[in-house]
């Protein structure tokens, strides 16, 4: 993507308004950051690490176009206890959408885990 693209990408997948303009000064900034972000992120070595004893949850907008709802469970390598995964409606912000269904499903396991 060229700047202006990538600009327009953030602001489309954004659940604040931001300024449509890629050339004001908080875009560029922004999207300055952004791409020494993605470059850092090009050159990270991903290994295996040890499972942790602690139980994951992941939890996904089943309209969410930045990761395959599949690719969650990958996680699970990651914990010797317990995993969960559940996808909610909407896209990446989904907690914004239904944030009490949201939150009864953290305070459910939250209990859960404290039992």
């Amino acid at each position: 993507m060229n700047d202006e693209q990538l600009w327009q990408h953030v602001c489309s997948q954004s659940p604040l308004p931001l300024p449509t303009d890629a050339t004001c000064s908080f875009a560029r900034t922004t999207v300055d950051k952004l791409k020494a972000d993605l470059a850092l992120n090009e050159q990270l070595t991903y290994r295996f690490i040890r499972p942790l004893p602690v139980p994951l949850l992941t939890l996904n907008g089943l309209d969410d176009s930045l990761i395959d709802t599949f690719r969650l469970n990958e996680w699970r390598a990651y914990t010797s206890v317990g995993f969960q995964s559940q996808c909610m409606p909407g896209g990446h912000f989904f907690f914004k959408r239904d944030f009490p269904r949201f939150y009864s499903i953290l305070l459910t396991l939250f209990s859960e885990q404290g039992s």
